[in-house]
């Protein structure tokens, strides 16, 4: 309503607030237990709720019953505070669980369950704007709000349903968005167990896949196929699941995200629909997409996308002997990229991208001749927050003559590391094309 923005201009007061709640859970003394009986056709539930209609006609709905053969008795409510407004779990799984084993169950929940399966108020972040004369009256209210919600639910906290009722003001804008949510978090409350190493991530897609090279290969098991090899074993053809692993300790960073949402909208299913894995700073092999299950192991994970696909592998010269390597592909190496030439007065200017690291400055180099700083956009690197960003730059090239010219460039970050040379021994060594980091040159013909 209005344009509060456009109103700041002629605001005589301005007032600013920032507040932030944590996680609130519903959590009284009584832990939450439902009783479930049948009889026949007809379904009992004893359980503490505030509201029992809505219980009743979910557990119809959920059994396949008609509503007047459900009964859901309630002799007290305790201490609900909203905890016990809505059904939660462990209704609908006592009533199955009574109806399996053809007698009564009571089902109590834990302390711990407690803080996950009965509801609470999610973690917010608000900031409110105000704008007023000096006689009070307000002249632009904004009420921007972020909190975290459930990567499976569509649940909307509504922190600024009542602001546009409270006060009278004539130009006011309300927005809110959903936050992504952290692995980390989602890890600990998991309870990673002390001899976890590994955690796996695995995508919904999968594939045929032939193993050549193994020679520990006996048969093909109930799902896989073999075929004999010219060396007297077997070739293994099985279909496996994409996957990608790191160790504990990476996983847990806290730049890691399960990522639901792009723009404020579901996640195309291009980009990985329902959630996919965002690890900044690695590699896109290691964002994994369409991510299906999350597995804390306590070993190594060798599957094809980590130690036979993406893999670097480099011959190298060690105190006179040719060694072997193989690593996998994981984190991101600093690089630069000349994008393309623009003409625009008969005057020509180089465009480009730098990315890898916090970006501290890139050169340009044309024809082979002496390196030229470049002119990097967007702010300059301040922190965390900043530093898996792109920086784009821009070379003012001038009038060049005609004919074919070599353009090349080199990122430098703010540790002062430079992107190597294609003739660095550490790029020159690798038989592989992954973790192609070196100069970038292109070939512009100007006419």
């Amino acid at each position: 309503m209005g344009d509060p923005r456009r109103r700041a201009v002629d605001r005589a007061l301005q007032a600013r607030l920032y507040v932030r709640h944590p996680n609130e859970t519903h959590n009284p003394l009584e832990t939450h237990a439902a009783t479930a009986i049948w009889d026949g056709p007809n379904l009992t539930l004893y359980e503490s709720a505030q509201g029992v209609v809505n219980l009743r006609g979910v557990l119809a709905q959920m059994f396949g019953l008609p509503v007047e053969n459900v009964r859901v008795v309630t002799k007290f409510v305790g201490s609900g505070f909203g905890g016990k407004l809505f059904p939660w779990t462990h209704c609908p799984l006592a009533a199955a669980a009574a109806r399996q084993v053809g007698s009564p169950v009571r089902l109590v929940l834990s302390r711990k369950m407690m803080f996950h399966t009965v509801g609470h108020r999610p973690r917010t972040q608000q900031r409110v704007r105000i704008g007023a004369t000096r006689e009070g009256k307000l002249l632009s209210l904004q009420h921007d709000y972020i909190y975290q919600t459930s990567m499976l639910d569509a649940h909307h906290e509504d922190c600024g349903e009542a602001t546009p009722f409270h006060y009278s003001v004539p130009n006011l804008r309300v927005t809110f968005g959903r936050a992504k949510t952290r692995l980390a978090p989602l890890l600990e409350e998991a309870g990673v167990l002390k001899q976890g190493s590994e955690v796996v991530f695995y995508g919904a897609d999968r594939g045929t896949v032939t193993i050549r090279d193994n020679s520990g290969i006996v048969s093909g098991g109930r799902t896989g196929t073999v075929e004999p090899d010219p060396d007297g074993g077997f070739d293994l053809t099985v279909t496996e699941q994409f996957a990608r692993s790191m160790s504990i300790q990476e996983a847990l960073n806290p730049d890691n995200l399960l990522c639901y949402e792009m723009n404020g909208k579901p996640l195309p299913l291009a980009n990985g629909f329902p959630v996919r894995l965002i690890a900044p700073g690695w590699y896109g092999v290691a964002n994994v997409k369409w991510l299906k299950r999350i597995q804390v192991m306590d070993h190594r994970y060798a599957g094809r996308f980590m130690a036979r696909d993406y893999v670097t592998i480099r011959e190298q010269q060690r105190a006179g002997e040719t060694v072997w390597t193989f690593t996998t592909v994981s984190h991101d190496r600093l690089k630069s990229a000349p994008a393309k030439v623009t003409r625009r007065d008969f005057r020509h200017t180089i465009k480009g991208a730098a990315w890898g690291a916090p970006i501290a400055a890139v050169q340009v180099q044309i024809d082979h001749g002496p390196w030229k700083t470049a002119r990097l956009y967007g702010p300059p690197w301040q922190g965390k927050p900043r530093r898996f960003a792109w920086r784009f730059w821009t070379f003012d090239w001038g009038t060049p003559v005609p004919g074919e010219h070599e353009i090349t460039s080199r990122a430098f970050d703010v540790d002062g590391n430079i992107q190597p040379a294609p003739d660095n021994p550490f790029l020159a060594s690798r038989r592989t094309y992954w973790e192609s980091n070196g100069h970038i040159t292109r070939r512009i013909l100007i006419s």
